[in-house]
């Protein structure tokens, strides 16, 4: 497993679209925080947990990172690299678990990043966090939350990716799963059917509902973030079982 890791993870760190979206994170990074500090919207002392930046991380970072997912499994089915990387079905399993191991570690990259330039640009001009721990708690609750729920929409890009075969149906579906196509779907079919109360009790506990909630800077509940959790599990487990069955020619 550490050896399919490292040959991904290699394949991940050479690959433009990594970096393509490593440079579009810091550019607008440093966007914002200048566009915020031409408004004057930073108070002294300010606690850097409480800032919009977590209103803009959930979409951006959660967005590079999935769109850099899809790329790269693209790629590989375009240039058949599994077919020389697997011997049997255990690596199989490797190389799927893998790639969304990939995924979460470039997930991570680009979160930290954002911060990173974030904390430092706003202390090089002058305005020093406040840090105290009620507010760094909301901070790992926020990051937990948002890299809980982009992992499972991870899952359920690796699955369709591995059922599908083609970048363009892989964006596709990433546009319509952040756009909550799915989840408007059925909330419209329970309004055709009368239960219009239940769509709106059921929205919470979707991902579009903790996506989006985590874009307003919320942290969806705990239960909600399960459901989120074993979506993650379920959706690897059907990728995993897929790819173990597939033909690879």
């Amino acid at each position: 497993m550490i050896n399919m890791f490292r040959a991904r993870w290699y394949e991940v760190t050479h690959t433009i679209t990594f970096w393509g979206f490593l440079v579009i994170v810091c550019c607008f990074a440093l966007l914002a925080t200048d566009s915020t500090l031409r408004n004057g919207n930073v108070p002294m002392g300010f606690d850097f947990t409480g800032l919009e930046w977590q209103l803009l991380l959930a979409p951006l970072a959660a967005g590079a990172a999935l769109l850099c997912h899809v790329s790269l499994l693209g790629y590989d089915e375009r240039v058949g690299t599994a077919k020389t990387c697997l011997v049997g079905p255990a690596s199989r399993t490797q190389w799927v678990l893998a790639g969304l191991l990939c995924f979460a570690i470039v997930l991570g990259c680009y979160t930290a990043l954002f911060h990173g330039i974030v904390d430092v640009v706003l202390g090089l001009s002058g305005y020093l966090p406040s840090i105290t721990p009620e507010g760094l708690g909301r901070f790992l609750g926020f990051v937990g939350a948002m890299a809980v729920v982009t992992l499972a929409y991870g899952c359920l890009l690796s699955l369709i990716m591995v059922v599908c075969r083609r970048t363009a149906v892989g964006v596709l579906a990433l546009a319509l799963l952040l756009g909550g196509a799915v989840e408007k779907g059925c909330a419209a079919l329970l309004e055709l059917f009368g239960a219009g109360a239940w769509a709106v009790m059921l929205e919470p506990y979707t991902l579009f509902g903790q996506f989006s909630a985590l874009g307003q800077g919320a942290i969806p509940e705990a239960g909600a973030l399960l459901l989120a959790g074993l979506v993650a599990v379920a959706a690897a487990a059907a990728a995993v079982a897929v790819f173990q069955r597939r033909n690879l020619g």
